[in-house]
């Protein structure tokens, strides 16, 4: 009996072991998983990637300042399992890309996972209003060398100006004799341009256009019935809806300028030789004159506000001077600074640069642009050096986002110039050969990247 039991034992302890062995019963292999990741490269110290793996399991990166970054994934993949990386949120200004990011998971930790980043180009517009055209560029952020990008695209009858929203989203354009505006989307990653539904409607042969630095409003100047109409943007399509009425300018408004803290809009009038001056409701975008219009230069054109809201200077095209004002901080009201500083031959277009430090001007009968310094202080120019040779007839000029280039558009020659800024001295150096353009080129806008 004894032997019984004990060869029953046996035959239990057997049966038991054979059925673990076929994986029988409750007790199981752990099977092995393995990690997923790889290296962010070019990532801007601060700025964030999202990735996600299968679909899920999102994993935020963000950039340490070292231009490469190491990352994983949460979650595991068992052997034999698939992967599949891609980018779900792309940093603000950059484009990220996938390489090796699909396959499937052996027995070692997938490592290899590569996430290159790289800094969204700026782009440049230009109005050819010779050809009812507008013509794109991407700006080469070392050279400052502009290349176009694919064919220029179709506007009203004769485009005037080009404004750029500070966002970088859409860009607008005035078409003078059918009296609209053109909207634009921008591709963020080519700057290629789409057209925004049919153009809008303005007043009388528009001309100068720009859009407030919080990049909810487009103005423009109506030269024939001397006024500027308001419009609100569809931060979404690009789209424009008129606000209110038009408001009065001075006679055969011109150039138009916001101050950087969309808090003044100012608007040069070539009929009677003034500057008004409008304070903004940045709720509806509704525009009040301040006090009365302030005396320019015989014919002004153009006006520039520096970044810090302090100085408005205005191009007198029929006596060759550049007026200087000083900007009331609480009403925006102006006040000239000195008298009025010589430029080259009829100036026409001027800008500031981004620093503020220098100023710039096109001198459209003689084929220069002039520059300036400008008295942190007071506002007033003193000359840096001789005028600079551009193409024939330059117009309307613009600095880059970064203060290291200047754009010129050069009407008799269907083209633009690009010049490097000495950062020190405000002085330029020409980039290259002037980059065609298409006929009668006139209007220049850049757009930062997005």
């Amino acid at each position: 009996m004894k032997n019984i039991k004990i060869i029953n034992l046996i035959v239990s302890l057997f049966v038991t072991l054979l059925v673990s062995s076929c994986g029988g019963g409750s007790t199981s292999a752990t099977l092995q998983t393995y990690t997923v990741g790889g290296k962010v490269s070019g990532l801007s110290n601060g700025k964030t990637v999202v990735l996600n793996d299968n679909g899920g399991d999102a994993n935020s990166i963000t950039g340490g300042g070292t231009g490469s970054d190491l990352y994983t994934f949460a979650t595991a993949i068992s052997a034999g399992g698939s992967y599949a990386v891609s980018v779900v949120t792309q940093p603000a200004g950059m484009t990220c890309s996938v390489g090796n990011g699909a396959g499937s998971v052996a027995s070692v930790n997938i490592t290899t996972i590569s996430v290159t980043c790289y800094k969204n180009p700026a782009f440049a517009y230009v109005a050819n209003s010779g050809d009812n055209t507008v013509s794109a560029y991407t700006i080469n952020p070392t050279t400052g060398a502009l290349t176009s990008v694919g064919a220029p695209v179709a506007t009203g009858i004769s485009p005037r100006f080009v404004a750029v929203p500070p966002n970088g989203k859409f860009a607008y354009v005035t078409n003078q004799l059918d009296s609209t505006v053109s909207a634009y989307t921008i591709n963020p990653i080519n700057g290629g341009l789409s057209s925004v539904g049919a153009p809008v409607s303005t007043g009388s042969h528009p001309t100068g256009i720009t859009v407030d630095p919080s990049s909810k409003f487009v103005y423009v100047l109506n030269l024939s019935d001397n006024t500027v109409s308001a419009y609100a943007i569809n931060n979404s399509t690009g789209l424009l809806t008129s606000v209110g009425a038009p408001v009065a300018t001075g006679t055969n408004p011109f150039g138009i300028a916001f101050d950087y803290a969309s808090r003044f809009v100012y608007v040069t009038n070539r009929g009677d030789n003034t500057v008004s001056a409008y304070s903004i409701d940045n709720t509806n975008g509704a525009l009040t004159s301040v006090g009365v219009p302030v005396a320019t230069g015989n014919s002004p054109l153009m006006v520039a506000v520096d970044s810090t809201g302090k100085f408005a200077y205005v191009t007198n095209k029929n006596d060759d001077t550049v007026s200087a004002y000083t900007i009331d901080s609480s009403t925006g009201a102006l006040t000239p600074v000195g008298a009025a500083v010589t430029t080259g031959s009829s100036p026409f277009g001027i800008t500031v640069d981004p620093s503020s430090k220098f100023l710039y001007v096109a001198n459209s009968n003689d084929n220069t642009v002039s520059a300036y310094v400008i008295n942190s202080t007071t506002g007033a120019l003193t000359p840096v050096g001789a005028a600079v040779a551009t193409g024939n007839t330059p117009w309307v000029i613009a600095s880059d986002f970064s203060g290291k280039f200047l754009f010129v558009v050069n009407a008799n020659d269907n083209n633009v110039s690009t010049f490097s800024i000495n950062s020190n001295s405000g002085a330029l150096t020409p980039v290259g050969l002037g980059v065609a353009a298409g006929v009668s080129p006139y209007g220049l806008a850049v757009a930062p990247a997005q």
